[in-house]
């Protein structure tokens, strides 16, 4: 259903004069990038949350070939 929206959206806009269709499409693309800088935002201050508790030794890290031999064990074979 939001795709049809969606397509039926764009063959409007698609009747605008050039620059009113630029001008929307540096707004869609700043609201893009607002996004991409929340998140990435949330993800540093996670990263500082775990290194935080790693350096303080209230939790242990796991080495890399044991968490991959876990994945492979729950996976099982194809």
């Amino acid at each position: 259903m939001a795709n049809h929206d969606a397509e039926v959206l764009a063959q409007q806009l698609l009747g605008w004069p050039a620059a009113d269709r630029a001008h929307l499409a540096e707004l869609l693309i700043e609201s893009l990038e607002r996004s991409t800088t929340e998140s990435e935002a949330a993800w540093n201050a996670e990263i500082d949350r775990r290194a935080t508790a790693l350096d303080s030794g209230r939790i242990q890290g796991v080495v890399a070939g044991q968490v991959l031999a876990e994945i492979d064990r729950r996976l099982g074979p194809d």
